[in-house]
């Protein structure tokens, strides 16, 4: 058996998702909870976090059928390793802020302002 070809989280990638996601308002941040994470195929009754905005749909759904709709950029790497990848040491670090960002927006710990920042 052959193993899966991964995604590889690339922060300029990332980013984009990220920022198409918020103009569509399907951010988890501008939606509350609950709200269906990785729903990508959905495009605006579902939301997403700002990692979950660049994954896949062919990935998504295997995410979902895991039974978590919570997992962060850590989560994602070590459930499923053969799965996702980050294109570098450095990127996984800026593509950590960007999630804490989105997640201390969701929470009422930061800000719009704040998230938004950290997709420049």
């Amino acid at each position: 058996m052959t193993k899966p070809v991964p995604h590889v989280f690339k922060v300029k990638d990332v980013k984009a998702a990220a920022r198409k996601a918020y103009k569509e308002k399907r951010l988890a941040a501008q939606q509350g909870e609950p709200c269906k994470y990785f729903a990508d195929d959905k495009p605006i009754g579902s939301c997403v976090c700002a990692i979950g905005a660049a994954i896949p749909k062919r990935l998504a759904k295997k995410v979902q059928a895991d039974g978590s709709n919570g997992y962060t950029l850590e989560d994602l790497l070590i459930a499923f390793p053969d799965n996702f990848k980050v294109a570098s040491a450095k990127g996984r670090k800026i593509l950590e802020q960007i999630q804490n960002a989105h997640d201390d927006w969701t929470h009422g710990h930061g800000t719009e302002k704040t998230f938004l920042a950290t997709l420049k």
